[in-house]
């Protein structure tokens, strides 16, 4: 049988396969009574075509305002595929037809709508498809679930989720691994996948985010997410075959890791250790980086340390700070600063009411220790009063002043002491008053000179002490004399 537009066929009479007619009437196939309607079929239809015109078979549904017959609203296609009059669109529905959807074709692409409520409800109407559309598929290959207009290749569209949710699931959209069993090393996995090789082909997955089970215990629903990129070594970092790294971790109490898959705090790295004397640009795995556009010594990168200024809990201000700046303006140049603080309630000149950064110990490009100054002269030095219990100054033993106590050591005479005080106002070798207070005072210099001026004058008095038994013996002697003479 073929079939023509406008319900007309061609048929055969029995037993003759040359005397063809172009005939009307309805055409039964099948044996089924007439459903009215010019054709009906008990059983399935192949499609099949060897027109070298078409790439494959087509069917094609005409959809006029009065298919439907006897009163009903529809009329039903392939089953569950039906011609809706009041909506004027073929939809999908159930075997009762109680509960359906719609696919829908435009210019732009397809949607596919679903009915929203549980039971017998309505037919889908022009004001009800926004709320009802599931899924579009628009011309460019983007696909949308939950939203009309795909703005990417697939955009997923809800009404949010809850931060604090104890919903079993509770996402937009779900990535679910059946692993047998609560496993932590094996797991549900996002993977961002780009060609490996130039021309744009032998496609490898190259980042990951992949989430596995927190402990083995049994009914506990404690995670453990881990994003890798994929690197050529193993987890021992040896090795040719490229494996996931696991570069950042966040386990079931909210600690995070880096280089680590167990963190012990909030905040966990782990690496190789740092060299104490390298010289490459950049030492370390930890960077704070700041882009100063230029080298600058009033701008620098800070880390600073938050907490609130209310009893409260709120109204955060950062209370201490490490504060990196170059240390000079010189292009090509990479001598730093360094610059701890702490917030308090004065300017740099220790007055006014804002609420500034102290510059309270400073170490500059040389290694020198500043307390209180931006400018350290010494290898530690103090704009202020030094409180300690204990000091202790290291001298070399030539330098100690044991050496006056030596045989042959020329103690200055008394007589060019006194000379020198009355014309330089102070102790020979001793530094002035004007030099203190210009470069001040080496305190272990000045101590042994100290030392060395008590064991002169310990010479001087010892000196003085055989003189006075000298003149004392010499007294007694002539009392003695003058005794006997009377």
């Amino acid at each position: 049988m073929i079939c023509k537009a406008k319900a007309q066929w061609i048929g055969y009479p029995p037993g003759s396969d040359t005397s063809k007619a172009w005939r009307t009437g309805d055409v039964v196939i099948g044996g089924a009574a007439p459903q009215n309607a010019k054709l009906t079929v008990t059983g399935n239809i192949v499609q099949t075509s060897n027109n070298n015109y078409f790439n494959t078979a087509r069917l094609y549904m005409q959809s006029p305002g009065a298919i439907p017959a006897n009163g009903q609203t529809y009329a039903t296609f392939a089953g569950n595929t039906f011609w809706n009059n009041d909506s004027a669109k073929w939809q999908i529905a159930n075997s009762d037809l109680t509960h359906f959807g719609m696919m829908r074709f435009s210019a732009t692409g397809i949607n596919f709508y679903t009915q929203t409520a549980a039971t017998s409800a309505q037919w889908l109407t022009e004001t009800d498809l926004a709320s009802m559309l599931a899924l579009t598929m628009q011309r460019g290959g983007n696909v949308g679930i939950g939203v009309p207009v795909s703005q990417a290749k697939l955009h997923v569209g809800g009404n949010g989720s809850p931060i604090d949710t104890i919903a079993q699931l509770s996402a937009n959209m779900v990535i679910q691994a059946s692993t047998g069993g609560r496993t932590t090393d094996r797991g549900a996995q996002l993977e961002f996948v780009l060609p490996s090789y130039s021309n744009g082909t032998n496609f490898w997955g190259q980042g990951r985010i992949i989430t596995v089970a927190g402990d083995n215990i049994h009914g506990n629903a404690v995670g453990k997410m881990i994003i890798g990129t994929r690197r050529k070594f193993n987890k021992l970092g040896t090795g040719s075959d490229w494996y996931y790294g696991d570069d950042i971790v966040i386990d079931g109490k909210g600690n995070i890791g880096i280089g680590t898959l167990t963190p012990s705090k909030k905040f966990t790295m782990a690496y190789s250790g740092t060299q104490l004397n390298s010289t490459t640009p950049i030492t370390s795995e930890m960077v704070v980086q700041a882009s100063t556009a230029t080298r600058s010594v009033d701008t620098g990168v800070a880390l600073e340390f938050v907490l609130p200024a209310n009893t409260d809990g709120t109204n955060l201000y950062g209370h201490a700070r490490i504060f990196a700046q170059a240390a000079n303006n010189t292009n090509g140049n990479a001598a730093g600063k360094l610059v701890l603080g702490t917030r308090r309630k004065y300017d740099k000149i220790g007055a006014g009411s804002l609420w500034y950064y102290g510059d309270d110990i400073t170490i500059d490009e040389t290694g020198n220790v500043g307390i209180g100054t931006l400018k350290p002269t010494g290898k530690l030095a103090v704009n202020g009063i030094l409180l300690a219990k204990q000091v202790k100054v290291s001298q070399s033993a030539a330098n100690w002043p044991d050496y006056v106590f030596t045989p042959g050591y020329q103690l200055p005479s008394l007589d060019s002491v006194a000379q020198y005080i009355s014309e330089n106002k102070h102790l020979p070798e001793m530094p002035d008053a004007k030099e203190v207070e210009t470069n001040g005072q080496d305190v272990g210099k000045v101590q042994q000179l100290m030392l060395k001026k008590m064991e002169e004058m310990t010479l001087y008095m010892i000196d003085m002490q055989k003189r006075i038994d000298r003149l004392e013996n010499e007294n007694r002697e002539l009392k003695a004399k003058s005794n006997n003479q009377h």
